[in-house]
């Protein structure tokens, strides 16, 4: 069951995210865009620098690990890759 909803959700069997998860970390990647869209046109930016930037443009709370599940969606998609310091990320 999904702990949100109530609802039944075999998606956390076979993914381990519920449907609702899964569309909140989707909706947080493309929000995530939409303020790295809105710097311009970098390559780069700092880790900490665009979560502040996330947090400040966010009417919701945003937690590191949304902010995180944000970055890994949009780096699965190929928008953004980190170095293995994870200080900076690229814009692709």
């Amino acid at each position: 069951m999904d702990p949100k909803t109530g609802m039944i959700d075999i998606n956390i069997l076979t993914t381990g995210l519920s449907i609702s998860d899964r569309k909140r970390r989707i909706e947080a990647s493309k929000a995530l865009m939409d303020v790295i869209k809105s710097k311009g046109k970098i390559t780069t930016i700092g880790y900490h620098t665009l979560f502040e930037a996330f947090k400040d443009t966010s009417d919701t709370p945003i937690s590191r690990s949304l902010f995180d599940d944000a970055l890994k969606v949009l780096m699965d998609d190929d928008k953004l890759s980190m170095g293995d310091d994870r200080k900076m990320i690229r814009i692709c």
